[in-house]
């Protein structure tokens, strides 16, 4: 327990640290503060914080304001936004927006916008969802998907670009 930092190279156990922690190798453990946690690696468990980002792959259970990582297996709470560079597999939730750069595989829900490159599940949002290939399902009042192999949309506004019938209001899928 520090009060305001905590710095290790290899973390296995509980941190806790007022302003911020640092893993600069591997999280396994428990990664707490009220600012910033930080791990260079993977980190595997779970970690709470304002923001909390991971150079590497995240397993576990993730909560905080602001989260960002390589890649992520599990649960994500994240009260404004995440952003995952890789893949996401798992459960996200976040309060404004969710940004995945390829693949996501589960279910992604935020209270704005979702985006991922590719869709392998759910996105639902209340304002938008964005993917170029979806393969699940989106709901919210406008989806977008560039291409669709398997799947449909709900909302006011369904957008398909290489659908037979590109735009559909209510309901779209693939034909």
């Amino acid at each position: 327990v520090n009060f305001l930092y905590s710095d290790c190279n290899k973390m296995y156990g509980i941190e806790v640290g007022g302003l911020a922690n640092t893993a600069r190798l591997r999280m396994v453990g428990l990664q707490a503060a009220l600012g910033c946690n930080f791990a260079n690696r993977d980190a595997v468990g779970l970690t709470v914080a304002t923001v909390d980002l991971c150079n590497g792959s995240f397993m576990g259970l993730n909560v905080d304001i602001v989260g960002a990582n390589r890649n992520s297996y599990g649960l994500t709470i994240d009260g404004l936004g995440s952003f995952t560079d890789n893949s996401f597999y798992g459960l996200g939730i976040a309060g404004l927006t969710s940004a995945i750069r390829e693949d996501m595989w589960g279910w992604q829900i935020a209270g704005g916008a979702t985006f991922a490159r590719r869709v392998h599940g759910f996105q639902t949002s209340l304002l938008f969802n964005m993917t170029d290939d979806l393969r699940g399902a989106q709901l919210s009042l406008i989806n977008y998907a560039a291409t669709c192999t398997a799947g449909f949309q709900v909302g006011l506004v369904n957008i398909i670009t290489d659908n037979v019938v590109p735009f559909l209001p209510i309901f779209n899928c693939c034909f």
